[in-house]
């Protein structure tokens, strides 16, 4: 066993986690010392504080070098007092002097050999099984785990996550947890159909680049909550997201995009939905749906504006998004800026798109060059005289004693 596999045994995955980018970066630990008492090592350094009020904390660690095993821990800090297991400035001390043993005064390389660090990479990847586990009788099978999504719409977009595998699948209940312990490369159990240890070789093609994605989603969230001191809120603590992630429309592009071609949980809940909620499953694909418009005569000489198709829109940063009944539809950068400015258009709902007469004039000759640009639409031949005509202008100058003149 190696030293950072006892630390994986003894530590939390989010301890762990976060005890792993505390030795990252670089800076973290100061004044790293080492001395030897027989057979143990004893590790002590000054480690940054989280809190600028806190102070440096100074955690001290024992460990057997030749078994692999930490065999005694402790530190100032908080979290350390009355605990039974490593706090993450202790965790960082371990995982440091792993990497780094030649950063600590006292070193001796002669005394204790120790196994280098890409050999030592290589037995910690090799006596992890890295698929699922299911029971105690199937082999593990690398590339099995898939992250299946549900989106959720209502003033704006969330994203729910489930994990399956072989067996079965599980609701992802904390997305900072499992981003933990996939920071941590960590073994953890959803249940009796879904174990396996969070490396990337465990997911599918897709369900890789899904880890990608929350792994630097959880991690903006947290800088953007140390940033801004923000605590438990709907993020969950600290910023962190649970079960639901509420999207930015970047990261709902690029999510959405991320199952192109595969199907997705759909949840409406906003007032357009009938009943309150509709919930479906829809395949999302690089189309435009179909999109038009009639100009329909009211009395009084006013108009309504009827959109054919069925399809649902959502102007998000630039970018648009569409649904229907079976569709979720990735629109095409062109299709997306000619409909962008049609969003209040869009997302009416059930609400009736009525022109006064009043506005007729000033409709035909501002919005609907508009509309025919995005859609096929249909114009009552009674309108066409109301568009505008086009025309010239004409500059004549000429050049006098004292200057020139202009007449148009």
């Amino acid at each position: 066993m190696t030293l950072q596999t006892s630390l994986r045994r003894l530590c939390t995955p989010a301890v762990l986690s976060r005890a792993r980018r505390l030795a990252a970066s670089g800076d973290a630990l100061h004044r790293r010392r080492c001395r030897y008492e027989g057979e143990e090592t004893v590790l002590d350094a000054s480690v940054d504080s989280s809190s600028s009020w806190d102070g440096p904390h100074r955690p001290q660690v024992v460990v057997d070098e030749q078994r692999g095993e930490v065999t005694y821990f402790e530190c100032d800090c908080a979290a350390a007092r009355g605990a039974n297991k490593p706090c993450k400035h202790a965790a960082a001390l371990v995982w440091d002097f792993c990497e780094h043993p030649d950063n600590y005064v006292g070193y001796d390389a002669s005394g204790h050999m120790r196994t280098s660090r890409a050999v030592t990479r290589l037995i910690e990847r090799a006596s992890q099984p890295v698929a699922v586990v299911s029971g105690s009788t199937t082999e593990p099978r690398p590339g099995t785990v898939n992250v299946e999504l549900t989106l959720a719409y209502e003033a704006g977009f969330g994203a729910r996550f489930r994990l399956v595998g072989a067996q079965g699948g599980y609701v992802m209940k904390s997305i900072s947890d499992f981003v933990a312990s996939v920071e941590a490369e960590a073994y953890a159990s959803y249940g009796k159909r879904l174990s396996f240890v969070h490396v990337p070789e465990a997911f599918t093609p897709q369900g890789r680049s899904v880890v990608e994605f929350l792994v630097r989603a959880v991690r903006n969230r947290r800088a953007y909550a140390f940033d801004r001191a923000v605590g438990a809120g709907p993020l969950g603590t600290n910023g962190a997201p649970q079960r639901e992630m509420h999207l930015s429309s970047v990261e709902l592009w690029e999510l959405v995009g991320i199952y192109t071609g595969a199907l997705v949980g759909f949840e409406n809940r906003s007032a357009s939905a009938q009943d309150g909620r509709v919930q479906c499953d829809l395949r999302v694909v690089e189309e435009d749906p179909e999109l038009g418009f009639a100009l329909e005569p009211l009395e009084g000489g006013a108009y309504e504006l009827v959109r054919r198709g069925d399809a649902q829109f959502v102007v998000s940063g630039g970018n648009v998004l569409a649904w229907d009944d079976r569709m979720l539809y990735r629109c095409s950068r062109d299709f997306s800026r000619s409909v962008a400015a049609l969003g209040d258009v869009l997302s009416s709902g059930s609400e009736r798109l009525v022109v006064a007469e009043r506005d007729v004039q000033t409709f035909v000759a501002v919005a609907l060059p508009l509309l025919e640009h995005a859609a096929r639409t249909e114009v009552p031949t009674a309108l066409d005289s109301l568009r505008p005509e086009p025309c010239e202008l004409e500059f004549y100058l000429d050049r006098i004693e004292r200057g020139i003149t202009c007449e148009g």
